[in-house]
């Protein structure tokens, strides 16, 4: 069996987000909130990951 696999660092619905007071380090947050994301962009197997543009 073949999953599909992509990754947050190339999804339309990401946005970054500080993790520190400083802004020195960030991870990847989902504007549609699935618990799929991949905080560090990398490889997910959401359903509704959509290619940006």
């Amino acid at each position: 069996m073949i999953e599909e696999y992509h990754t947050c660092g190339t999804c339309e619905w990401k946005f970054p987000v500080p993790t520190d007071p400083n802004f020195q380090k960030w991870e990847l947050a989902c504007s549609k909130k699935r618990k799929e994301v991949n905080p560090s962009g990398g490889l997910t197997k959401c359903p509704i990951w959509k290619e940006e543009i």
